[in-house]
């Protein structure tokens, strides 16, 4: 659910996670956006992949849910 203040993320029905977006740094969430489902191995918060990764990594979709109030 995305407002001009906040943005949270919902899983079967359950608020997963809410994210203020009300400072002016974060004028970019206040624009048109589109939706990416991404699998990113790495990266600053989970680190780089080393020899305990399990690869192949799968993410699977049942639906996504877009909607305007």
């Amino acid at each position: 659910d995305w407002n001009p203040d906040k943005i949270e993320w919902f899983v079967d029905g359950k608020r997963f996670s809410s994210e203020s977006i009300a400072a002016d740094e974060l004028s970019e969430f206040h624009k048109d956006f589109f939706i990416l489902l991404n699998l990113a191995v790495g990266g600053a918060h989970a680190g780089r992949p080393d020899a305990t990764t399990v690869f192949p990594q799968h993410m699977y979709v049942d639906w996504v849910r877009v909607y305007q109030k």
